[in-house]
């Protein structure tokens, strides 16, 4: 007899687990789905990237040649440790 309900119990429990297998299935095949969607939004789904524009370019180089026009002037100037940390003992 108590065989039986071991049987019976395991028998609830697998028909239980197929249950929730068969839910999680649907989860992740909804998962897939709205990833795919949520990329194809984004643009990513055809493989593109952003990309600068010319104007976005030519704004980078100008603040960049007044970066570096800035630190080679505070160099020739005297500030020498212009950016560098300081020694630890």
């Amino acid at each position: 007899m108590a065989n039986r309900l071991v049987e019976l119990a395991i028998e609830a429990l697998e028909a239980r687990k197929a249950s929730i297998d068969e839910e999680i299935r649907k989860l992740r095949v909804g998962l897939r789905a709205g990833r795919r969607r949520a990329d194809a939004d984004n643009g990513l789904a055809q493989g593109r990237r952003r990309r600068m524009t010319a104007a976005a370019r030519e704004a980078q180089s100008l603040k960049m040649k007044e970066y570096w026009a800035r630190r080679k002037a505070a160099a020739s100037s005297g500030a020498g440790t212009l950016g560098k940390k300081s020694a630890r003992r």
